[in-house]
């Protein structure tokens, strides 16, 4: 056997392997939540979907033989996205928090506040220009947020965008049409194999523009079946038809795996 240290457990995963990138889009319904495990058996969450999707978050991760998350990122606290993250911090016990410093009064973003003292858990606040550091081979960088103040709070979300080797990953959170202009603004690098389309694929996210310079081979849009918000907007899908980006949603598809060797994507739906 291949010693990994205290990440030996690799070898007992479902489908993430050493010396690959595994990324699952979880099935949270209307909701987003994506599990990143890294190459070195390292793991980091982001977001969690409603409290009612922990269920389906837990799965995931006990299914890979995941035990404690090293890293879990609120890109924003809006409950779709952060609703199970007091109930992840209590059973998965992440290493450290990250998010962005933005507060709210919503019901799920107090309880995650009282989670975070009763656990005792690292929280490190993230912008534009930070990095999370997990491995070596992979860089994890913050794109966004860039200002303090934004009118949007689905503007305040953490764009991240993860790269290994020749292939990269741009997960956008809620982020809307004005952060992507200033993302087009600012220079970033913004090319990306795969894009995690932000807002669940609304119209008020992932115009032309932006998807044309991000260039994916790959779309992904997290929403749940029958929901009432029509996402994703028939605009967004014909624009991903229009810059031939195939697209994957996890209300047809349920959860999306992609798996990176550092130049190709394999890509399994389990659930079909």
């Amino acid at each position: 056997l291949i010693d990994y240290g205290e990440y030996n457990l690799h070898k007992e995963k479902a489908y993430a392997n050493a010396d690959e990138l595994f990324i699952e889009f979880i099935d949270v319904g209307q909701g987003d939540s994506e599990l990143i495990i890294f190459p070195n058996g390292k793991s980091m969450l982001i977001d969690t979907g409603e409290y009612y999707a922990f269920s389906s978050v837990s799965a995931a991760l006990k299914r890979e033989n995941i035990v404690s998350l090293d890293a879990l990122i609120e890109t924003h606290p809006h409950s779709d996205h952060m609703g199970g993250m007091s109930k992840i911090i209590e059973e998965f016990k992440p290493k450290t928090l990250y998010m962005p410093d933005v507060k709210s009064e919503e019901a799920a973003y107090l309880g995650l506040l009282e989670a975070i003292n009763e656990s005792k858990t690292n929280v490190v606040f993230i912008s534009a220009g930070s990095e999370i550091s997990l491995d070596d081979a992979v860089s994890v960088k913050v794109l966004s947020p860039a200002l303090s103040e934004y009118e949007n709070e689905n503007d305040y979300s953490a764009v991240i965008r993860t790269e290994f080797l020749n292939t990269s990953f741009l997960f956008m959170g809620d982020a809307e049409n004005a952060v992507e202009e200033e993302l087009l603004k600012s220079g970033q690098t913004l090319k990306s194999s795969v894009i995690k389309l932000g807002h669940h694929g609304s119209e008020t996210s992932s115009s032309k523009e932006f998807l044309s310079e991000v260039s994916p081979k790959y779309a992904v849009i997290s929403c749940g079946k029958n929901n009432d918000y029509g996402h994703p907007h028939k605009s967004t899908l014909t624009i991903l038809d229009e810059l031939k980006i195939k697209y994957f949603r996890t209300d047809e598809d349920g959860s999306i795996i992609m798996l990176s060797n550092g130049s190709a994507i394999k890509t399994i739906t389990p659930e079909k």
